[in-house]
């Protein structure tokens, strides 16, 4: 059976209830839980799973590694030579056959290198339902006119990339494109392995008789808003220097003119260091994650 991966850091508000939701899902029987240094309750939260099923099992790492790069740890952590395993976000709400769906699709499409569960928010709305990555390599999501009961009955459809949140991904893919890109740390690293995939002749597909309630609040950081700013604009530029070269100039332009228009000094300074970053990136330079949106100046 596959195993499911979750990455938590700082999630206590809704981890209980998404593992509780995993534990009691069809062909759930290893789950490996990444922790990322969380200084709230996920810790305890998930010593408490891994006490009442032994199938549960936690990683508790000592800095903040990221998304990327924590779900690298937990499919060595794995070991299994399934052909499948699993990303499950800790702000999720499994329904009983989610995975049960996923792998049945896949068994029957072998061309296939990554499964998305269909994503709703709890009052019904979408969150996910897949999409294509545009000409800017912005991921654009699709809004289906139709509620999502009726979207669950459609057969599977394929789509330009799939999300994180509730995600089924074939082995053979996986290591063939070499799994995810550690630099990438929070967003993008779904779009770039994604895109990587397809150029690889891997197709992506949505399923949407899977079906996963997303709550969506995600972690607890300082200054989430100025953190989101960074990631998305720092790892845009960067999925394009490595992925769409051809689309980097414009958008490079497009995110100075972005930056130099904004009537926020902090968001001024956020979105520079972005760039910048991703250009240290781009020539092979490390930066420093997670951002330090503590110092004085931000």
């Amino acid at each position: 059976m596959p195993c499911i991966i979750v990455i938590t850091h700082n999630n206590a508000g809704t981890l209980r209830m998404a593992l509780e939701s995993l534990v009691n899902s069809e062909l759930a029987d290893r789950i490996i839980i990444i922790d990322n240094n969380s200084i709230d309750d996920s810790q305890s939260i998930i010593k408490e799973f891994m006490a009442k099923y032994q199938f549960v099992k936690g990683l508790f790492l000592k800095k903040n590694v990221g998304f990327a790069a924590g779900v690298n740890i937990g499919f060595k952590a794995c070991g299994s030579a399934e052909p499948y395993f699993a990303l499950f976000n800790p702000d999720a709400i499994a329904t009983r056959d989610w995975l049960k769906k996923l792998v049945e699709f896949m068994d029957e499409n072998g061309d296939v290198g990554m499964a998305q569960s269909l994503l709703v928010k709890p009052n019904g709305e979408y969150d996910s339902a897949g999409g294509f990555i545009n000409g800017l390599g912005y991921p654009i999501e699709f809004r289906p006119g139709v509620d999502y009961e009726l979207l669950r009955k459609v057969g599977p459809y394929e789509v330009g990339y799939a999300k994180g949140a509730a995600v089924l991904i074939r082995r053979e893919a996986y290591l063939q494109v070499g799994g995810f890109d550690n630099r990438f740390f929070f967003y993008y690293d779904e779009t770039d392995l994604s895109y990587r995939m397809r150029r690889a002749g891997w197709r992506i597909y949505v399923v949407p008789s899977s079906l996963v309630f997303h709550v969506g609040l995600g972690s607890k950081i300082p200054k989430k808003e100025l953190f989101v700013l960074y990631y998305l604009e720092r790892n845009h530029l960067l999925f394009l220097g490595k992925d769409i070269k051809s689309r980097l100039p414009p958008a490079m332009a497009w995110s100075l003119i972005g930056a130099l228009h904004e009537h926020s000094s902090i968001r001024l300074k956020i979105r520079l260091r972005a760039i910048y970053d991703a250009l240290k990136l781009m020539l092979g330079h490390s930066v420093n994650d997670p951002i330090n949106l503590n110092k004085n100046n931000y």
